[in-house]
């Protein structure tokens, strides 16, 4: 108008709720393996991300990862990656992975870790004896995730 011209700047910032990058998924990993398990989400302010196991076998309570077994490193999260060094059975289960930043009601997502152990024999060897001319019965017990396949050789050679 006439009287002149006014100019004003102002900084409008946008709040995002947490979404999804890479959400994870059930997995399953060799006995003694690394593992690696991505949890990625984007947002306005930056979500944090967090994991955490359930306690027991079915998912519902959880415990934070950093607090389950205070000064151990097989277990580590960085930048939302769950890294398990050396992977055993112990460390199979339901783990929830949370994105957070304020806005909205944040992510979830429940995955279940199995770990696929190897065949192995819990019992390694023992004398059988049996009389000349009579028949002898010869158990192998072999333990492991199934199926499991056994073979029998005798002097080399397969039976």
């Amino acid at each position: 108008n006439r009287a002149g011209i006014v100019n004003q700047t102002a900084i409008l910032m946008v709040n995002v709720p947490p979404r999804w990058i890479l959400e994870p998924t059930d997995k399953a990993f060799a006995q003694g393996g690394d593992a690696k398990i991505e949890c990625k989400a984007d947002g306005f302010p930056k979500p944090q991300v967090t994991w955490k196991k359930a306690i027991g076998n079915s998912p519902g309570d959880y415990k934070d990862i950093k607090d389950l077994k205070p000064g151990s490193d097989d277990i580590k999260v960085d930048e939302g990656t769950l890294s398990i060094h050396n992977i055993q059975k112990n460390h199979e289960g339901h783990y929830l992975c949370e994105a957070v930043n304020g806005i909205g009601s944040g992510l979830s997502a429940v995955i279940t870790i199995s770990v696929q152990a190897p065949p192995h024999f819990e019992i390694k060897s023992r004398n059988q004896t049996s009389e000349k001319g009579q028949p002898a019965v010869l158990e192998c017990m072999a333990k492991g995730e199934k199926p499991i396949g056994i073979v029998w050789n005798m002097n080399n050679k397969r039976l």
